[in-house]
């Protein structure tokens, strides 16, 4: 199992406990893995959740759940619970999380009652980091980042984000991980430090390019494989499944209510998915259409002048479409692909590493999906 994607939501019971999902990636598709009800009485702290979901993601590792990345949002308790049973797994923080974080905090300006950060240990890591470049506390108030800038951060934000050690550069050049992390942080300090930016400064290091959180949100925090996935969609359109086609009647029903309709409505709903669109196929992955669609667009749109490092055969681009599409896909890798025939667009899968659209599709994901959820389903029904 290549990915995995986790995320809890409220309000689904009576009794207020939260609830979680565990999805796993098979051919770019979401499919339910497991549940978790976690009580939350307001004596739950960190500390709590993260033993309880430590014990959760064992019993999925002990039935043969071994990720290689695992997607969330900015929950630190699932994040170490998952850091702690899987050591090697690459964290990737949900982008749409991230842009929702960053934006709120931007158009913020309260001023905060204490600074912690230290400039001396930054200036350790990067020599260019003025460890005197940091606000100070006062009664004035505060500038946090004038709206004109808020774009302007996004974009960079969005830039580091992207860059990974598999995808050339505009001049052809591949980075290594560590040199990704310098340039970025390097480009967003004298970004603050240009327009004076002080408190901007302290909040993003502290929040995401310190050494402790830039792998968190990096694609390039894992160097030798990319996620075909850079947000939690499927697990949201989980919820809205659940709540809007199954507890639709319902406002906080009991929770053995809710248990019994995962059981007997849910599961049973993913399970038809899933067979009818790998094993029966009287159905297609849900991205086949938008692939099929933007492939054709691209394939009529004019090239310019412009020289990028193309390669078909790894299937990378050097080119600022590629660097950031979903599909891995650019104008120039597919006009050099030339014509292609319409059983193409089915056999064709991402990858996580090169070649990055591949007509072999690595079968065993979802072999291993049918073996781990059958192994959950007879110990649910031993006990």
């Amino acid at each position: 199992m290549k990915l995995e994607l986790m995320q809890h939501i409220n309000n689904t019971n009576n009794l207020k406990f939260e609830l979680y999902v565990v999805h796993a990636e098979v051919d770019g598709m979401g499919f339910l893995l497991a549940y978790l009800f976690l009580e939350n009485n307001g004596n739950c702290d960190n500390g709590i959740r993260t033993g309880t979901l430590i014990d959760f993601f064992e019993q999925l590792k002990n039935r043969g759940l071994e990720p290689e990345f695992f997607v969330t949002d900015k929950d630190f308790a699932q994040i170490s619970a998952a850091q702690f049973v899987w050591k090697n797994i690459k964290i990737q923080l949900c982008l749409w999380h991230i842009k929702k974080a960053v934006e709120a905090r931007l158009a913020n300006n309260k001023k905060l009652q204490q600074i912690n950060y230290n400039g001396v240990a930054a200036q350790q890591l990067f020599s260019f980091i003025n460890p005197l470049f940091r606000p100070t506390l006062s009664k004035d108030k505060i500038s946090f980042c004038p709206k004109e800038l808020h774009l302007s951060v996004w974009k960079l934000m969005n830039k580091h984000l992207h860059q990974h050690p598999l995808i050339p550069t505009n001049d052809g050049q591949f980075l290594s991980s560590s040199f990704i992390w310098t340039n970025a942080v390097q480009e967003i300090y004298n970004f603050c430090q240009q327009h004076s930016l002080l408190w901007l400064w302290v909040y993003l290091w502290n929040e995401w390019y310190s050494q402790e959180r830039w792998a968190l949100w990096f694609r390039a925090g894992c160097e030798n494989k990319i996620s075909i996935l850079k947000t939690n969609i499927f697990v949201e359109a989980h919820w809205k499944v659940l709540k809007r086609d199954f507890l639709y009647k319902f406002f906080r029903p009991r929770l053995d209510l809710v248990i019994f309709i995962i059981m007997e409505k849910v599961i049973p709903h993913q399970k038809r998915k899933f067979e009818q669109v790998f094993l029966v196929k009287w159905e297609k992955a849900d991205w086949r259409k938008p692939f099929k669609k933007e492939w054709k667009d691209l394939a009529k749109r004019p090239l310019n002048e412009d020289k990028y490092l193309i390669n078909t055969l790894y299937w990378i681009c050097s080119c600022p479409f590629f660097f950031t599409n979903r599909f891995f896909i650019c104008k120039h890798l597919v006009q050099q692909k030339g014509i292609v025939d319409v059983p193409f667009f089915d056999q064709i899968h991402r990858c996580y590493e090169y070649p990055f659209l591949n007509t072999l599709f690595q079968i065993n994901n979802s072999n291993q999906f049918l073996q781990i959820t059958s192994n959950i389903e007879t110990i649910e029904n031993e006990n």
